[in-house]
């Protein structure tokens, strides 16, 4: 059931569960809209959904937004204290279909979600929302049909090992098995570290591999804290074989 209709921004409340973005508020895609507001042109509706009595986490607001926060700033920032209403479309449903059609929503926008937002977005459906099928996951994020198939698989092994608690970033989590150098041969052990530094070269790209700051923030925030200390124990370790000339 949808029903249109003009609410106060301040009667809208905020999901964090339905935020499918990791990019935050995109400034200039707000001050377009903020000009568009008033200018008097008109700008699709927001989604909220109405708050029923088992969301007491979210008993402060009877709305929670769904699909708009762009929207929501620019008119706040266009009309500061307003007593006019955003224009909206009213959705009910628990918090699955909120989720579903927040997606739907971005994929129609013209700020449309990243590859990588899709692909997480594709994964929480499979972990929290297992009712969903593969068709309509497919359909909702826009992910390949083998993406979705493998994440299933992913988490039936994450269930029956109990190992539910992960990051919600997918390429993290997808990983199947730990890598034990120890285990493999001196040439196999090569031929990976070969392959490893091809991909992290063209993940990069030669000008932002030399943007150190760029370059060590996203191996920071690709990688656990863990993952970096055993890293470079490594390095150390090479630089001492390196200066021996033992390597």
């Amino acid at each position: 059931m949808h029903d249109q209709t003009c609410l106060l921004p301040r009667e809208i409340g905020f999901d964090d569960g339905l935020n499918i973005r990791a990019t935050g508020i995109d400034e200039t895609h707000v001050r377009t809209l903020r000009n568009l507001y008033r200018n008097g042109v008109t700008v699709d509706p927001i989604t909220v959904r109405k708050v029923t009595r088992s969301d007491a986490s979210e008993a402060n607001h009877e709305y929670v937004l769904v699909d708009g926060m762009h929207r929501l700033t620019a008119f706040e920032e266009a009309f500061p204290g307003t007593n006019e209403g955003i224009p909206c479309v009213i959705i009910e449903g628990n918090q699955k279909d909120a989720f579903m059609a927040a997606l739907m929503a971005n994929r129609k926008v013209s700020r449309c979600l990243t590859a990588m937002e899709r692909v997480n977005a594709a994964w929480k459906i499979v972990r929290e929302f297992p009712e969903v099928s593969k068709k309509e996951t497919v359909e909702a994020t826009g992910v390949s049909r083998t993406t979705v198939g493998t994440m299933r698989s992913r988490w039936r092994e994450l269930e029956e090992t109990g190992k539910t608690d992960v990051s919600g970033n997918w390429m993290v989590d997808k990983e199947t098995a730990e890598w034990h150098p120890e285990e493999m041969s001196e040439e196999e052990f090569r031929q990976r570290a070969t392959v490893m530094k091809r991909k992290l070269r063209q993940a990069a790209g030669k000008s932002q591999r030399h943007n150190f700051r760029l370059f060590s923030t996203a191996l920071i925030e690709a990688f656990t804290k863990d993952d970096l200390v055993e890293a470079i124990r490594c390095i150390d370790d090479w630089e001492d074989a390196m200066a021996n000339d033992d390597f």
